[in-house]
C-alpha cells in the first residue's frame, strides 16, 4: 500500500453536513468511512445520528452500490448494482439487510429472475427468463 493509502486507512470518518454537539450527522449529508467488516464505503442521503434514514446511497470500495430506502442504516427497498454487473431491485429485511420479499434480478448475461426471496435465497413461485426468450416457471425452495 502506498503512503496515501495508509493515511486514508487511519483517518477518522469524514462527515459533511449538519453535525450535532456529539459530532453525529443529522439531515442531508455524506459520510466516508469503513463498515463493521473494515470495508471502505461512502454513504450519501438523509441521516439520523450517523445512520441513513429514508432515501440514501451506499457505495462500497469494490464498486457495489445500494440505492434505496433505509431505516437505521438498513435497507428496506433498494436497487443493487453488483461488481459483476448483476442488478437487483426489491425488498430487504430491515434487520439483516438480506433480500426478503419480492424482487427482480437482471443478470449481466441477459437472463432475468422474478420472484420471492427469503434470507437472500429464492423461494415460492418464481420465473426465470433466459436471454434466448425461453422461460422457466416453478416453485423454489432455498434457491433451487
Amino acid at each position: 500500500m502506498n503512503e496515501i493509502g495508509e493515511i486514508i486507512n487511519h483517518l477518522e470518518p469524514i462527515k459533511i453536513g449538519s453535525l450535532d454537539n456529539q459530532g453525529k450527522l443529522n439531515g442531508k449529508g455524506l459520510i466516508l468511512d469503513k463498515n463493521s467488516e473494515n470495508i471502505k464505503w461512502l454513504r450519501i442521503g438523509n441521516f439520523k445520528d450517523d445512520q441513513l434514514e429514508g432515501v440514501g446511497l451506499k457505495i462500497f470500495a469494490g464498486g457495489e452500490s445500494y440505492l434505496g430506502n433505509y431505516k437505521n442504516d438498513n435497507m428496506c427497498k433498494a436497487s443493487i448494482l453488483e461488481n459483476n454487473g448483476d442488478r437487483y431491485f426489491g425488498q430487504f429485511d430491515e434487520l439483516t439487510n438480506e433480500r426478503s420479499g419480492k424482487g427482480i434480478i437482471y443478470y449481466w448475461t441477459g437472463d432475468t429472475f422474478i420472484g420471492q426471496f427469503s434470507k437472500n435465497l429464492s423461494f415460492g413461485e418464481c420465473t426465470y427468463y433466459w436471454d434466448n426468450g425461453s422461460e422457466e416457471k416453478g416453485k423454489y425452495v432455498n434457491d433451487k
